[in-house]
Formats: C-alpha cells, sequence, structure tokens
C-alpha cells in the first residue's frame, strides 16, 4: 500500500538521512504499523486520535486500511486542513509542550477507543500535558498505545561508551535551533513510562521492545550495525519500545 509514498516531499533532507534512497515511510515503520493495526482489529476500533499526525501518512495507511474508522487528527502543524489531510475526519492544531509558549491544550467532545502517539513523547520537554490529555479522552474500554526510542538499547550504550551523548547533536537541540522540527528532548526507560501514565490515571496494559527492521534499510551496515543486529536479540537492548495503556478502573 503507498509504496511509492514517500516522506522526502515533506522533509527532503532529514528525516530520510542514513536510509536506502528507495526507503519509503511506511518501509520504516512497518513495525509501528502492525502495532497499531493490531488493536485496531483485536478491538474492532471505531474512532481513533492520532496525536501529533502530521505529517499524516500513518492516518492515511489506517484510513485506507479501515475505512469505516473515524479518525481525528490532533497536533501542530501549518496547514492544518482536512483539504490538505482528507483521510482525516477531523483535524485540531495544537501543541503539547508549554516549553513553546502553549499554555492551553484544547478539550476535544468525544472520547475515543484508540489514542495513538507514535514516536512523540522524546520530542517533548515537558510530557505530562501529553498524557493528561490522553488520560481525559481515552475511553473506559479504549487504550493508549505509544511508541518511542528505548533509552537501554545497544545503539544508545554504544554512543555512551565511545563518549558520545546519546541524544541528538547538541547544535540541532532546542538549545540553539526553535523550529518545526523538534530534536529528542529525552529519552525513557520501561520504568518511566509507567511512572508518566500513573501520575494522571493511566496503567499499564502491556509493555514491549520490538525490533525496528527500518534498520536493515540502513546504508552503513558496519561492525556497529552488527552489534545493534545482534544485540536486539535481548529485549531491553532493542532500540524500540512501546506502551498500551488503559484509564484505572
Amino acid at each position: 500500500m503507498f509504496k511509492n509514498t514517500y516522506h522526502k516531499p515533506y522533509d527532503p533532507k532529514a528525516y530520510f538521512a542514513g536510509y536506502h534512497q528507495d526507503a519509503t515511510y511506511f518501509d520504516l515503520s512497518q513495525d509501528r504499523i502492525a502495532l497499531i493495526s493490531k488493536e485496531i482489529q483485536e478491538r474492532r476500533v471505531k474512532t481513533i486520535l492520532d496525536i501529533g499526525y502530521f505529517p499524516g501518512l500513518i492516518g492515511r495507511l489506517i484510513k485506507e486500511e479501515y475505512p469505516e474508522v473515524h479518525l481525528h487528527g490532533i497536533g501542530k502543524c501549518n496547514e492544518t486542513t482536512t483539504e490538505k489531510f482528507p483521510w482525516y475526519n477531523d483535524i485540531t492544531d495544537a501543541d503539547f509542550d508549554p516549553f513553546y509558549g502553549n499554555q492551553k491544550i484544547p478539550r476535544l467532545e468525544k472520547k475515543f477507543d484508540l489514542i495513538i502517539g507514535i514516536e512523540i513523547i522524546e520530542h517533548l520537554i515537558n510530557p505530562l500535558p501529553f498524557f493528561q490529555f490522553i488520560a481525559d479522552h481515552v475511553g473506559e474500554q479504549g487504550v493508549a498505545l505509544i511508541t518511542t526510542p528505548n533509552v537501554s538499547s545497544f545503539d544508545a550504550i554504544g554512543r555512551l561508551l565511545k563518549g558520545k551523548s546519546n541524544y541528538e547533536a547538541l547544535e540541532n537541540s532546542v538549545i540553539f535551533i526553535r523550529n518545526d522540527w523538534r530534536a529528542h528532548a529525552r529519552l525513557y526507560d520501561k520504568r518511566e513510562l509507567e511512572v508518566l501514565g500513573k501520575h494522571v490515571g493511566l496503567m499499564v496494559k502491556k509493555h514491549g521492545f520490538y525490533f525496528n527492521k527500518a534498520l536493515f534499510y540502513e546504508r552503513r551496515k558496519g561492525l556497529n550495525w552488527l552489534f545493534r543486529v545482534l544485540f536486539s536479540l535481548i529485549p531491553h537492548y532493542r532500540e524500540d519500545q512501546f506502551t498500551i495503556y488503559q484509564k484505572v478502573q
């Protein structure tokens, strides 16, 4: 599906750096897409809220596969219209990080069967408003699926062992740059994700570390790449993790 849809028109330089030229967004995100699809099918989801939806490609795939689902996108985007992203039934403009001057997050009228936040929280200086928003909008029988990089991955550990930061370069961070692209602010471990949810009345229903197949699309496959693949056999050394939350009953 959408084999020729590239992320490049939205971000021609940064996002695909280090990957093969013919790699599509869906190739690099197939593991996350599979997690979403599993929840939709098992729960017979009818309403989905996609937090941080831009550039809308995951939403597009959801709507193509499950056209009956009511899909609502919320996040910061310069072109926040359903004409630009027609696969969303509704779109709400919102910034979840107080660091960027936002003091009030919109409250939506409805609650949702499934809320997704795919690779979002690592970009937030303060993730608590994000988690509070989820707690306020997830249905009583609904769940929220969050994916984020794993701070204990072998790749992160390897950079520290080499005397380097396991975050993005300081020159690309919010310390020096403020624009639509926001670098990683913090990476989390499994316990911290549980603590963040508990703080707003969410409990962890399921957590897992997963092997990101995007590794196989990387251009450089040297010794460091090989170690990253081999150490992925140990779950908590894998580069990505997901958490499924639900309301405390």
